[in-house]
């Protein structure tokens, strides 16, 4: 059995599906705790309890976390040259010939950027050592900065790890999440892994607490969270792919609609995936795998119909 259940700024929806039963449900949804409203919906919605039943979760924890500033305080850690990636960015950008665009606050400031003397070459061979010398300053800079999380982003990491683990390791001594880029988008492209890594240490506490939140409330019940892909991932491993759950209202809704849509006659086959790519969210911007969605037509929302498009037309709405 499972229950689906997503998390909107006004409505908390609820689908059951058992053996033979499909049920919905929805609550007004209480932003200051979201979890609130999901619990009074799984009471009135399955009042006899969650037992073999798996919860896919859409949440906006960590989007809202985002749009609002309110993520953990970062330092980013990356090689020496290369401090300001992350504020140049690139030429695409909301006014092209703007000569004095205005510009969003920034998930970070540079004082809390921290360079690295070490580089690797594109093939992942060393041109400058890590020393221990150098990790040992790094670790007393980034403890002075006081951070609740830390982004490490080394040149070419993504062919070769060695040097990010090596400071993983030695900044294991704060407690507090390390997001290391040759994990969480280990391509090449500096601005989209150091976006990525950046947003994933910004969100990984705010959404770690809310799911800590949620095994005291419904221990038993196995959970799943809503990706940006369309897929979903076990919470335990949520937290650390947070930078991918951002978007995943944009695919929440429509991939449904379209699958319908498809089984009914009304839409070609849906085409696949499409690789990571840089979206906007808020002025920051980082890539994230998202479904091509040129064959939907429709807004995220309930798709009706009946399986014979000859009776009836797809509608869409509550």
């Amino acid at each position: 059995m499972r229950l689906g259940i997503d998390t909107g700024g006004t409505f908390t929806d609820f689908v059951f599906l058992g053996e033979g039963v499909g049920r919905v449900h929805k609550v007004a949804s209480t932003p200051g705790n979201p979890l609130q409203a999901i619990l009074q919906g799984v009471g009135e919605l399955c009042p006899e309890g969650l037992d073999d039943t798996a919860v896919i979760h859409g949440t906006t924890v960590g989007t809202n976390a985002f749009l609002t500033r309110r993520g953990a305080r970062v330092v980013l850690v990356t090689t020496q040259g290369f401090e300001d990636v992350l504020f140049i960015g690139r030429q695409t950008r909301r006014q092209l010939f703007d000569l004095a665009p205005s510009r969003p606050p920034e998930l970070l400031p540079r004082e809390r950027v921290v360079g690295v003397a070490e580089r690797l070459r594109a093939d992942g061979s060393v041109l400058a050592s890590l020393t221990s010398e150098e990790i040992a300053r790094v670790v007393k800079e980034v403890t002075a900065l006081n951070p609740e999380a830390v982004a490490v982003c080394l040149l070419h990491s993504y062919v070769k790890a060695e040097h990010e683990e090596k400071l993983e390791k030695a900044l294991g001594s704060l407690k507090v999440p390390v997001s290391l880029s040759s994990r969480v988008l280990p391509e090449f492209r500096e601005f989209e892994r150091t976006s990525a890594t950046v947003v994933n240490a910004y969100l990984g506490p705010v959404l770690a607490r809310y799911l800590e939140n949620w095994r005291r409330e419904l221990p038993d019940t196995p959970l799943f969270i809503q990706q940006s892909s369309g897929g979903f991932l076990p919470a335990r491993l949520a937290a650390a792919r947070s930078w991918i759950s951002t978007r995943w209202a944009r695919v929440g809704g429509p991939l449904p609609i379209g699958t319908g849509a498809e089984l009914c006659g009304w839409a070609p086959k849906a085409p696949g995936p499409t690789p990571a790519r840089c979206a906007t969210a808020g002025g920051a911007r980082s890539p994230s795998p998202t479904p091509n969605f040129t064959w939907v037509a429709s807004c995220p929302t309930v798709f009706w119909g009946d399986a014979c498009p000859s009776r009836s037309r797809p509608r869409t709405g509550p």
